[in-house]
Order: C-alpha cells, then sequence, then structure tokens
C-alpha cells in the first residue's frame, strides 16, 4: 500500500485531520508539512495503512533524557540490573544487545519494551489509542471507538506501542576541588522512547516519572531500605562489640 495525501487551506481544519488519523494508525502511519510561500499557507498530510514499522520509525514520536550517577561504588553491571530490575517491575521485557558484556568497557545497551500481557490487560472497549476524546466531534468519536483493538495491532511494531533504548555511558572520572577529596566517577544514562500511539506516550511518561527514582535508588522506598539497612549494620556492630567485652 502506498500513502494518501491531503492538502488543506485552514489551519483548523488540518488540526482535527492530523488528530483524527493519529488516533487511527499511530505517529508511525502519518507525515505532515507546512508549505506558505509568500502571503498563502497550505498543510499537507499522509498517512499510509503499511502495517508493522520499524520499532525505530523516523515518523514515531521521541523523547530523550539522561540520568547521572555521580557514586564511585556504582557499577556498570550494577546499572545494568537495576534497568533489568526496573523492567521487571514494571512488567517491561528487557534485552541486553548483543555485542554488550555486563561490565565491559564499551558502553552498555538494553532495550525495554511492553510485555504483551501488560498491553492485553491495559486495553478496554476504547482501544488503547484513545486520547482527547473532546477535541473531535462525536461521530467521529463514534467511529474511532468501533475500531477493534487487534485491528489497531496490526498497524504496530512486535514491541507494541513504544521501545525505550537505555544507554549505559562508560564512567567518566570528575577532577575533585581540592586536593584532599579523590576524584569522582560519574556514568551518565541517556534513555530514548520511541512512541507509536498515545497510549504508548502516556505509559512512557509514567516511566519516566518513576525511572529516576528507581534507577538511581533516590524514591521512598529506596531510602527506607537503605535506612533500614543501615540500622540492621548498626545492630550488627553493637552485637559483636558486646561479644568481644
Amino acid at each position: 500500500p502506498g500513502w494518501n495525501v491531503i492538502m488543506c487551506g485552514k489551519k483548523t481544519s488540518f488540526v482535527t485531520l492530523h488528530h483524527v488519523v493519529t488516533q487511527i494508525l499511530g505517529f508511525s502511519h502519518v507525515c505532515c508539512t507546512e508549505f506558505g510561500p509568500g502571503q498563502l499557507t497550505r498543510w499537507f498530510l499522509a498517512w499510509t495503512w503499511q502495517t508493522r514499522p520499524c520499532p525505530k520509525c523516523p515518523l514515531a514520536s521521541t523523547d530523550t533524557w539522561e540520568l547521572e550517577v555521580q557514586n564511585n561504588n556504582v557499577s556498570s553491571k550494577e546499572l545494568v540490573e537495576r534497568v533489568m530490575l526496573f523492567a521487571q517491575e514494571f512488567s517491561l521485557k528487557a534485552k541486553l544487545l548483543p555485542n554488550n558484556k555486563i561490565g565491559g568497557d564499551s558502553d552498555q545497551i538494553i532495550e525495554l519494551w511492553q510485555n504483551d500481557t501488560a498491553a492485553d490487560s491495559s486495553s478496554s472497549n476504547t482501544g488503547l489509542w484513545m486520547e482527547d476524546d473532546q477535541k473531535l466531534p462525536a461521530s467521529i468519536n463514534q467511529v474511532l471507538h468501533s475500531i477493534p483493538t487487534v485491528a489497531r495491532g496490526e498497524l504496530l511494531p512486535q514491541e507494541g506501542n513504544f521501545i525505550l533504548t537505555v544507554q549505559i555511558r562508560k564512567p567518566q572520572c570528575c577532577p575533585s576541588k581540592t586536593m584532599a577529596t579523590p576524584p569522582t566517577k560519574t556514568t551518565t544514562i541517556q534513555v530514548k522512547a520511541f512512541m507509536h500511539t498515545t497510549y504508548g506516550k502516556r505509559a512512557v511518561a509514567k516511566l519516566k516519572q518513576q525511572m529516576t527514582g528507581e534507577i538511581l535508588r533516590t524514591n521512598r522506598k529506596w531510602r527506607r531500605q537503605l535506612k533500614r539497612l543501615e540500622e540492621l549494620q548498626a545492630h550488627q556492630v553493637n552485637s559483636n562489640s558486646m561479644e568481644v567485652n
């Protein structure tokens, strides 16, 4: 199947059509541009029914963010294990890309995507892709709601609504400001998300909020565990000192 193209002379019409087509087909099947030589502006919208785009399709909606780990005691191997644990807790599938050995000198790259069972459990009668229904007329909303979720799934990559690429870079030593303190080791974790549907954008936004606290161990859950560990270690030290005395 090829591409269908339409030209709009009103921006309001273009915005509505773009929203409708994106809701039906997803970001990876829609392309648009603006052409305005002089005082006349026209908007062009193109879409295709071609199935199964690549997971990192250039048309997909993307987002990139970074996490910095400033701790000399945290190795790349441990960060990989933290990412794997994060994927397990949030029902994500994880894969360490080939030619990347844990603890090696090269960057560690991990791909995360949604588990099929999690995607199925999140579906509803309105489908996975519905968002901002108030922007559309009731007649169009009725058509969108009538499209089966299975038919929409055929327009997605095998990985589903989104895929995350987590790149753990080689640690970099940062010189200290004073001679008395040793240099600190900083590890940068770069995350890039490829989202194919509005449902994927919402899911990635939630994962982004949770990822910093889970991987850097700075959220309330990990602070409590660290406090309990410190109390247990202090109790063991006191017990050992009493035995010696």
